[in-house]
C-alpha cells in the first residue's frame, strides 16, 4: 500500500495504481488529466526537507531532467505535492530483468548479451556527459512490449564534479551489486559501472547473484575475496567466450576489467557475430 490513495490528483495527475516501493520512493501509475496520457511518478514520502534522503531525490531529478537518450525513460517535470517532492516520467509498460526472472527463469546467453549491449550504451552515453550511474541491477531496468531495454532509475548517479552526498565511508547502492573498491571508500567510475554490467549479467544467465552471503558484513566480504562460480556451471548454454566476458567484468582488480562498456560491447557483439540476438517482448503490461 503506497502512501498515495488511487484516484488521488496530484498536480495534474490522477493516481492510478502503484507500481512499487523502495528505499528512493514510491512510483506510481498516473494518468495526465485532460490528455489520458500515462506516466510514471516517483515520489518521496515521509522524508525531512534538507535530509540526506531528500536532497538524493533532488539530484536524481535534476541530473534526469538533463539527460536524452532513447533506452532512459523520458523525463517530464519535477515539482511537490504538499511537502512531498515528485517526478514525473515516462511510463514504460513490460516489465523488469528482476519480474522477468521471477516469472520466466534465466536467459539465454544471447538475449542476455543483447540486454547488456543496451545497457553498456547508455554508460557510454551517460559517462560521455558525465554522469556515473553507480546503480545498475536488474529491478531498474525494463524490458518493454516492443522489447525495447529501458533504464529507468538514475536514484544515485552522480555528476563528475558535484558535491559528494555521501559521506567517505558509506556504502550506497544494492548489497552484492557493488565493486569491491566501492566497499573500500574508492570513487565510482566506469570500471565499476563495468563491475555492475557483470552482475548483471551473471544474474540473467544464472537466476542467482555472484556473491552470497547470510549478513550484510557476509556479502560483503564474498564480494572482496571470493570468486563467482563460474555460470557455465550454473547453466550449460553459457559459452566459454561469453563466460570469458562475464568473468573479466567481475575482475577484483578494476585494471583487469574491460576499460569501458564500449569494449565491452564490442567483445559481446564479436560473440554474437553479423546479427544481434533479439529480446523477447515482455509478456506483460
Amino acid at each position: 500500500m503506497g502512501s498515495i490513495a488511487p484516484s488521488t490528483q496530484v498536480g495534474k495527475y490522477r493516481v492510478v495504481s502503484l507500481l512499487g516501493a523502495g528505499g528512493m520512493g514510491e512510483v506510481y501509475r498516473v494518468e495526465e488529466i485532460g490528455t489520458g496520457r500515462m506516466w510514471a511518478l516517483k515520489t518521496l514520502p515521509r522524508a525531512k526537507e534538507g535530509s540526506e534522503l531528500w536532497r538524493r531525490f533532488m539530484n536524481e531529478g535534476r541530473i534526469h531532467s538533463g539527460v536524452e537518450h532513447p533506452e532512459i525513460a523520458t523525463f517530464r517535470e519535477m515539482f511537490l505535492f504538499g511537502d512531498q517532492p515528485c517526478i514525473v516520467m515516462e511510463y514504460v509498460d513490460g516489465e523488469t530483468i528482476e519480474e522477468r526472472l521471477a516469472r520466466i527463469g534465466r536467459f539465454a546467453p544471447a538475449e542476455a548479451a543483447r540486454v547488456l549491449i543496451a545497457v553498456g550504451e547508455v554508460l557510454t552515453y551517460l559517462h560521455s556527459i558525465g554522469v556515473t550511474h553507480r546503480g545498475l541491477k536488474s529491478s531498474n531496468i525494463k524490458i518493454n512490449s516492443a522489447g525495447q531495454v529501458k533504464l529507468l532509475d538514475l536514484g544515485i548517479a552522480r555528476v563528475e564534479g558535484s558535491q559528494r552526498l555521501t559521506r567517505v565511508g558509506a556504502v550506497m547502492g544494492t548489497p552484492g551489486t557493488q565493486a569491491p573498491e566501492l566497499l573500500e571508500g574508492w570513487p565510482a567510475g566506469m570500471r565499476t559501472e563495468i563491475w555492475g554490467l557483470g552482475v548483471l549479467a551473471y544474474e540473467m544467465v544464472t537466476g542467482t547473484m555472484p556473491f552470497q552471503g547470510a549478513t550484510e558484513e557476509a556479502l560483503y566480504q564474498a564480494v572482496r575475496s571470493e570468486d563467482p562460480r563460474p555460470p557455465s556451471q550454473l547453466n550449460s548454454t553459457v559459452s566459454p567466450e561469453f563466460e570469458k566476458v562475464l568473468l573479466r567484468c567481475l575482475e577484483k582488480n578494476p585494471a583487469k576489467r574491460y576499460a569501458s562498456s564500449g569494449e565491452m560491447n564490442a567483445a559481446l557483439r564479436k560473440i554474437l557475430g553479423t546479427g544481434e540476438a533479439a529480446v523477447e517482448p515482455s509478456g506483460r503490461c
